[in-house]
């Protein structure tokens, strides 16, 4: 009888299994903003004043799915979500990081206030980050992504805001292209 149950508990796991690891497959990236308010920071970096702003997410869904599917979609969610009048407004830094979930890295994420767990102790769960800098007549785009940093260096005019506000865009078009700084694998 006992024997029978044991295999009762493991076809039942083997049918489970599979079904439950297609439906995280095929489940919905999800992306949730952080309640981290950058300038109360007093340790490490912190905005310096209302010119810069800091924003940071937690992404949801990514098992099973490539690292190139995950940010290929955060790219998308941000293309959709940044604003040119933030851009302006927040004109010598405005940085938007995602994060992939974990145990300590959820929605519910808070910074300690002694400086002790802040959002930058886990850049190495950092899916994308992208950073805006007015200087002169030029905005600096930094975009992060698969262990590489691609600046762009785009003229502040009229016609250019469109490629400003889309990484898609930005990639296009090369001819912007400043820098690419590639992460040394140890």
């Amino acid at each position: 009888m006992k024997a029978f149950n044991i295999r009762k508990k493991v076809l039942f796991f083997l049918l489970v299994l599979p079904i439950l690891m297609l439906y995280l497959a095929f489940s919905r990236i999800e992306v949730f903003k952080l309640d981290v308010d950058g300038h109360k920071r007093s340790v490490y970096f912190a905005p310096a004043d209302s010119t810069q702003d800091e924003r940071s997410y937690v992404v949801y869904n990514t098992l099973f799915k490539s690292e190139k599917e995950i940010v290929d979609f955060l790219i998308d969610y941000h293309d959709k979500h940044i604003l040119k009048e933030d851009i302006i407004k927040y004109n010598k830094l405005l940085l938007f990081m995602y994060f992939e979930h974990s145990y300590a890295m959820n929605r519910n994420y808070h910074e300690k206030e002694d400086g002790s767990d802040i959002i930058y102790d886990y850049m190495d769960q950092c899916l994308l980050k992208v950073k805006y800098e007015i200087k002169d007549d030029f905005i600096f785009v930094d975009v992060a992504k698969y262990h590489s940093t691609y600046t762009y260096k785009v003229p502040m005019a009229n016609q250019n805001w469109e490629i400003i506000t889309s990484i898609r865009n930005l990639e296009q078009h090369t001819e912007y292209l400043y820098q690419i700084y590639k992460e040394q694998k140890h």
